[in-house]
């Protein structure tokens, strides 16, 4: 079984704790050309479980004195590239890995301050990228992993992407397709976003550019204890409710155009039934959605208790400023000493590496259970 720090040592949870420097580098891959390295100033690269694309990274660099790298440098070409994070434990000791494999987004170059500002992206962004063309193939609608394979693989053109890994059965997610098609301008993503809540999964693509069919996260291992005092890497914490952010209650309309030219729409809804968050209780509290896919009735009422999972948690989070601890990822289990005082196991919503400072920024939340939703 890997490491829960993997790709770094397992040693790293605990040595970071001690005296080091950390380490941060990033790689240019043009589309033609050899590699080159950056000059990185600043950096600040997020993976968040809410976000498509989940990965992004902003980078701060020296200008490339070299005009020709400086030109290869086009993310109208999908340019590649990838950067490197870890620690130096002593002059010589380093342990710095992959840290995520993106593309890149925007080039800006700013005067007079001289400096390269990059941002990229993980690969969900060139499936929001693709929009079907009249005569491309509709996708196949057998199982999700067809499904997902699909479409990562005609946003990806040229290239050939690596397998899909999903731990599910092969004929996952054939009913949740049933019926769907994409239109001629229709972008992948919104299709694989709906996907996975009508499945009740997350479809996402890793630091190593490989796309995930992936149960819910539900709380397992301690990947890393974020404490206080002698010995904590914790800097900053802070506690959040919020009825703003808050729903107990999902509406998805669904419209579209059938075969016959006639127009189509469903509802797809979901809300807290009972407990202390119930409609009856606290009031609706409702997050809306429209999404132009066809669907049955049964396929929108799933969509909306998979989302009313997610915003269901979003009242109640935790803020935690700390050591970089460049293994996490979202759905990390944490054992976090809370503002409250007490110790808890949390979840990773989000992580913000950032360079130079050495800091990490930490969302967490409870793996709430909302088992008493229920659909009209």
């Amino acid at each position: 079984m890997a490491a829960i720090t993997a790709p770094w040592a397992l040693e790293a949870a605990a040595r970071i704790r001690e005296p080091h420097r950390q380490v941060l580098k990033a790689t240019a891959y043009p589309v033609t050309g050899a590699p080159f390295d950056l000059d990185v100033l600043q950096a600040t690269v997020t993976l968040d479980e809410s976000w498509s694309p989940r990965i992004q990274a902003s980078l701060s660099c020296e200008v490339p004195a070299d005009k020709a790298q400086l030109a290869a440098l086009d993310p109208r070409k999908r340019v590649r590239v990838k950067v490197y994070a870890g620690y130096q434990w002593n002059s010589v000791s380093e342990d710095v890995q992959l840290l995520a494999d993106l593309h890149l987004r925007n080039r800006d170059i700013k005067r007079p301050d001289n400096t390269l500002e990059l941002r990229l992206a993980s690969d969900e962004a060139l499936a929001q990228d693709y929009k079907r063309q009249s005569w491309d193939t509709q996708p196949p609608t057998t199982n999700l992993l067809d499904f997902v394979t699909y479409h990562a693989n005609i946003a990806s053109i040229p290239e050939t992407i690596q397998p899909v890994l999903t731990d599910f059965v092969t004929s996952f997610g054939a009913s949740s397709l049933t019926g769907v098609v994409q239109e001629p301008g229709k972008d992948s993503w919104s299709l694989l976003a709906d996907a996975q809540d009508r499945a009740g999964c997350r479809i996402y693509v890793d630091g190593n550019r490989r796309w995930h069919i992936e149960r819910l996260p539900k709380l397992g291992v301690t990947a890393l204890n974020l404490t206080i005092g002698v010995d904590g890497i914790i800097t900053e914490s802070s506690a959040t409710l919020s009825r703003e952010d808050f729903k107990n209650a999902v509406t998805i309309k669904y419209a579209w155009r059938d075969g016959a030219g006639n127009d189509q729409v469903i509802y797809g809804n979901c809300f807290v039934n009972s407990g202390e968050f119930a409609t009856s209780a606290i009031g609706f509290n409702v997050y809306y959605l429209e999404r132009s896919v066809p669907a049955t009735q049964a396929q929108a009422d799933a969509a909306a208790k998979t989302v009313l999972t997610s915003v269901g948690r979003r009242g109640n989070s935790y803020s935690i400023t700390a050591l970089n601890a460049f293994w996490l990822t979202p759905g990390s289990t944490v054992t976090a000493t809370l503002p409250e005082g007490d110790q808890r196991k949390m979840l990773v919503s989000s992580v913000s590496f950032n360079y130079p400072s050495g800091e990490m920024s930490l969302k967490l939340r409870q793996p709430e259970d909302l088992s008493t939703a229920a659909t009209p």
